[in-house]
């Protein structure tokens, strides 16, 4: 976001060493984890009608 269109998270939570960190970009939320946390957490569920966008 920010090389591309120049845009930084209006907040961030987490840190270099956290298994869960979440950028707000107002419209947006980005979720980035770990596999292990990812199922943990089971977010798909919770946001079981959003769009998944998978990325390599």
């Amino acid at each position: 976001m920010k090389q591309e269109l120049g845009e930084l998270p209006k907040t961030a939570t987490g840190g270099r060493h956290a298994n869960w960190i979440c950028l707000d970009y107002f419209d947006i939320v980005v979720h980035v984890f770990y596999p292990e946390t990812r199922k943990f957490y089971q977010l798909e569920d919770l946001w079981s009608d959003g769009v998944i966008t998978t990325y390599e």
